[in-house]
């Protein structure tokens, strides 16, 4: 029996695109291999995490056109399975004669709209309450929270940065994401702020530092763009890496973030939340209910460090055991061939 085709479409920013700029001598293959080796997003971890459930895997970085445009007539992989990475892709030039028999997404972001979701035939998500909303529209949804994958360490050694020894992590506390727009991150802008503000050894990696005041402590502890291994080599080097989500997640804990950090060995800490602990026990990642509690538990960690760095140790385990993409694309594999039968 041959193997079930999966062909996964994703795109990245433009300032990630900027970052990993394309190499003219090399062929398309080497550039795209070289572009997911750095592991921004999910880079390589579906597909490379398919492939070893026995699926015919191939990536696609759908709005990288200086990429794209070196793949002269490669042709690329007829899939059972066409699998966005983000629903706002067009699609149409896959529906023709060889359309695929399933088509499937990921959606753990603002919601794409209706239309968006009804051209699916099933959607993972990590919001537990896009669930019921997807269902609604008349699509197959699945609970299928993110994860981490453990390469992205070797990658970073790899690369000569090397092997952190617990209490040699230089950073106290960090962050690492966006500050966008203050109205769509006003709770996470608040938690920030405070944070900013009351640990001097606070720093932070990201986007959006043009958005704040000059005078704003957060914008004084800003150090520049982390995106991919950049990023993990930022989480390596962290005792605690702070969290937040955006109003979109409605209370719920979900976003990659939590297991990148705890991956990497950092110790989390995140809101409150009504799923928190069903990913994480109290001994594995810290949680606050608001900006005076983040500021608490952070202090507390800091002057604390034996119990912290045993809790980092924990959550580590934790996401090495159950949150990996190995996991989650076991939960992908078995949905998928179910619906190929």
């Amino acid at each position: 029996m041959s193997k079930p085709r999966i062909l996964i479409l994703d795109t990245y920013y433009p300032e990630v695109i900027r970052s990993m700029p394309i190499n003219p001598a090399m062929t398309y293959q080497s550039n795209l291999d070289a572009i997911l080796y750095q592991s921004f997003g999910t880079f390589d971890a579906y597909s490379r995490n398919l492939r070893a459930l026995g699926w015919e895997a191939e990536d696609c970085i759908w709005n990288h056109d200086q990429l794209n445009n070196l793949a002269g007539t490669k042709h690329f992989l007829l899939p059972d399975v066409l699998f966005l990475q983000d629903l706002s892709i067009e699609i149409q030039s896959f529906m023709g004669t060889a359309a695929p028999i399933v088509i499937a997404a990921q959606c753990s972001c603002p919601w794409p709209g209706d239309d968006n979701i009804r051209k699916c035939d099933v959607i993972f998500t990590s919001f537990p309450h896009y669930v019921t909303r997807i269902e609604a529209l008349g699509v197959k949804a699945v609970y299928n929270p993110l994860a981490f994958d453990p390469i992205v360490i070797q990658r970073v050694i790899e690369q000569g940065f090397p092997q952190i020894i617990e209490n040699e992590r230089p950073f106290d506390v960090t962050f690492i994401g966006g500050v966008g727009n203050p109205g769509h991150w006003r709770r996470g802008m608040e938690t920030l702020n405070a944070v900013a503000e009351a640990i001097p050894t606070f720093k932070w990696w990201g986007y959006g530092a043009d958005l704040l005041p000059s005078n704003s402590a957060l914008r004084q502890k800003y150090q520049g763009e982390a995106w991919g291994l950049n990023m993990y080599r930022v989480m390596l080097q962290s005792k605690i890496v702070l969290n937040r989500h955006g109003e979109v997640a409605e209370g719920y804990s979900n976003n990659m973030r939590m297991f990148e950090a705890t991956g990497c060995g950092a110790l989390l800490i995140t809101e409150k939340s009504d799923n928190l602990r069903a990913l994480f026990e109290k001994d594995e990642a810290l949680s606050y209910g608001n900006a005076e509690e983040a500021v608490e538990r952070v202090n507390a960690a800091l002057h604390i460090p034996n119990v912290s760095a045993q809790f980092a140790r924990n959550g580590q385990s934790r996401t090495l055991q159950d949150h990996t993409y190995a996991h989650r694309m076991k939960t992908v594999s078995d949905t998928l061939l179910e619906m190929l039968k």
